[in-house]
């Protein structure tokens, strides 16, 4: 019978990602189920690497572990290896080797909560702990949600948990720092999830571009270690090439280097006035819940402001310093992107 619990741990799916993380190192036939590795010695020979597994021994005799977990864009909880897709077989198989090394079986109930949604992920949660319920043994979520089951005192401590170890190298020390309260710690993340390799970004090199910039040794300072993001604009603020002869050296068809967003996370801005504007915040209302971006991502200004949606302010449409003006007060720099709409 399942274990009841009066307070949810919200584990924000570390839980999930650090057993498989141990169950996948294990070697079975290590006393005590240490987990071995070699590694070399400074004399050139090889050693064994001991690392102890704090699940070695653990079997909780096939019982339901459940998750409240929230909908998320990208394979996350369950996985099918019927696919074909790597992705999914990986999440599968992480899953197996949990419930077969702790006698576990995993069931996860997804309900939305995303930054839009997060406040009905919350009631969802609550709901079940007021009733008595306890139909849930964590919580993967978004933080903001872990914040305000927090607050509402309906996550347990989880310095309290057994098997629960935040000196392992996979809980960020930064981050466990960061979240601790006091003594008590009550939502806490992993640094393997897929979520966290899905949104990683990397530099290509093009090799054609290189040539024609004339920029060479990236690859060497890549492999060295010394490829850095000053390194980078030190190469890009000495890209010239004259297309002019010298004639004209200031041509706008010379190139003078390559042009870089410095800060890649911009926030976009709908400007418009009448029926453009509406356009702009029929579709900045939209993006939220269709692509799960923060309400903050998308902006729409409407000459006129919000009554112009319902009714017509033709005077607004033809001051543009009160555009100017609207931009600002609405969080608008330089480092957004502003797309004016024009329809008729």
């Amino acid at each position: 019978m399942k274990t009841q619990m009066r307070i949810i741990l919200a584990l924000l799916l570390a839980v999930l990602f650090t057993l498989p993380l141990l169950a996948a190192c294990s070697d079975p036939e290590a006393p005590g189920g240490d987990t071995t590795s070699p590694i070399a010695a400074t004399d050139g020979e090889t050693v064994e690497e001991t690392t102890a597994d704090p699940f070695a021994g653990v079997n909780f005799n096939d019982t339901d572990f459940t998750f409240l977990a929230w909908k998320q864009s990208i394979v996350e909880y369950f996985g099918d290896d019927s696919k074909g897709d790597m992705i999914e077989s990986a999440v599968f198989k992480r899953n197996s080797i949990v419930e077969t090394k702790l006698g576990v079986k995993l069931d996860f109930i997804v309900e939305a909560g995303n930054s839009s949604t997060f406040k009905t992920f919350c009631e969802a949660a609550n709901t079940n702990i007021s009733a008595g319920a306890h139909a849930y043994d964590a919580l993967a979520c978004y933080s903001r949600a872990a914040s305000l089951l927090m607050v509402n005192g309906s996550l347990a401590n989880l310095y309290d948990v057994d098997y629960l170890n935040f000196d392992n190298d996979w809980w960020p020390e930064s981050l466990v720092k960061l979240n601790t309260i006091g003594d008590a710690l009550y939502f806490a993340s992993g640094d393997i999830a897929s979520s966290l390799l899905y949104q990683m970004m990397f530099l290509g090199l093009n090799n054609d571009k290189a040539k024609e910039y004339n920029i060479s040794g990236i690859q060497e300072l890549a492999l060295e270690g010394g490829w850095t993001l000053d390194k980078m604009f030190e190469i890009i603020n000495g890209v010239y090439v004259d297309k002019t002869g010298g004639a004209t050296p200031r041509d706008p068809t010379n190139t003078y280097g390559l042009y870089v967003i410095a800060h890649p996370v911009l926030d976009v801005f709908y400007l418009g006035a009448g029926t453009s504007g509406r356009l702009g915040v029929l579709d900045a209302s939209e993006c939220p819940p269709t692509f799960g971006v923060t309400p903050e991502t998308f902006t729409a200004v409407i000459a006129g402001g919000r009554d112009a949606v319902f009714r017509a302010s033709e005077n607004a449409e033809d001051d543009p310093e009160r555009g100017a003006k609207d931009l600002a007060a609405a969080g608008f720099s330089a480092r957004d992107l502003l797309v004016a709409i024009s329809a008729s």
